[in-house]
């Protein structure tokens, strides 16, 4: 079980449409993308999320790294969340362990469109939907009698800095991982259009405000 300082926080509040950043060709890209819920890392018990994709795609092939940030947003509570970190992409050569069984975890809880756009085949965009690209995804999908396909990429991200923004409230939090494996966190009261940033030094943040607090959590 996850043991971050935020991971009730994004148990409650996660949406399930979120959006995933990266930097491709030098450029900021910016997709949404379905959450596939969490997962924990059994050595650091730190927390992390889930998404799905392809080995095909243009988020794995063409990053620049592997520095990511996802963003949660839930209408319903107002509360938005920001994790950021490396992001690993995990497909059919991850050696057995966690994130492998993470990968078959996220595949069985597909649905059938889930896993058939997995055999799409990746020379591009087709006519229709009703033509033979389709007609040999559906097939390569028959054949695989739920096995699942090598393209089949799962992203983990364990997030080194998270922020909290509730709407409702102004509340502001923010966490970020320090080299010794604790979390240094703050939080206080701000509009939205105050930034906590996700590097940096948090000691400083909100420093003229007197309502804030900083804590070390392990």
């Amino acid at each position: 079980m996850a043991s971050c300082p935020f991971s009730a926080l994004a148990e409650r509040h996660m949406a399930s449409c979120i959006t995933l950043s990266t930097i491709q060709r030098q450029k900021p890209c910016a997709r949404t993308v379905l959450f596939q819920g969490f997962a924990t890392d059994p050595e650091t018990t730190r927390l992390a999320l889930c998404i799905k994709t392809s080995k095909h795609s243009r988020k794995v092939q063409e990053r620049d790294s592997d520095a990511v940030e996802i963003v949660s947003w839930n209408e319903s509570t107002m509360v938005q969340m920001r994790f950021a970190g490396d992001i690993k992409y995990v497909d059919d050569t991850t050696d057995a362990g966690w994130l492998a069984l993470t990968r078959q975890r996220v595949w069985s809880s597909l649905g059938r469109g889930g896993a058939q756009s997995q055999f799409f085949y990746a020379g591009g965009l087709a006519r229709s939907s009703r033509g033979a690209e389709f007609a040999a995804q559906e097939a390569a999908y028959q054949a695989a009698n739920g096995a699942i396909p090598e393209s089949f990429v799962v992203g983990v991200l364990c997030p080194s800095s998270v922020d909290f923004l509730d709407l409702s409230t102004c509340e502001r939090m923010a966490w970020k991982l320090e080299n010794q494996g604790s979390w240094a966190a703050v939080s206080g009261v701000a509009p939205p259009v105050v930034s906590i940033p996700p590097e940096g030094n948090l000691e400083s943040t909100f420093r003229n405000n007197s309502s804030s607090r900083q804590t070390k959590e392990p």
